[in-house]
């Protein structure tokens, strides 16, 4: 069994008060109250984003079917 040094046990205690202070003091701030309503905010954009996006996916698609046919058009009368 390997003792560990009271140098290294007091960094382990220090590290473990100093992230329950951080913790604590998150958990008891307005400031996460905000990162929340952010966060929220955020992912109702990305909603609306993807909502939009697949709504459009016809019209795009639609496109890239014209330029296809366009450039297979082109190359076959290139070739000839």
């Amino acid at each position: 069994m390997v003792m560990k040094s009271n140098r290294q046990t007091g960094k382990a205690i220090a590290c473990r008060n100093w992230l329950v202070s951080r913790v604590s003091r998150f958990w008891t701030s307005t400031a996460g109250q905000d990162t929340v309503e952010y966060t929220l905010l955020l992912a109702f954009v990305v909603l609306i984003s993807s909502a939009m996006f697949l709504g459009a996916s016809p019209y795009v698609n639609n496109i890239w079917g014209t330029g296809s046919n366009v450039l297979s058009n082109a190359s076959v009368v290139a070739g000839s």
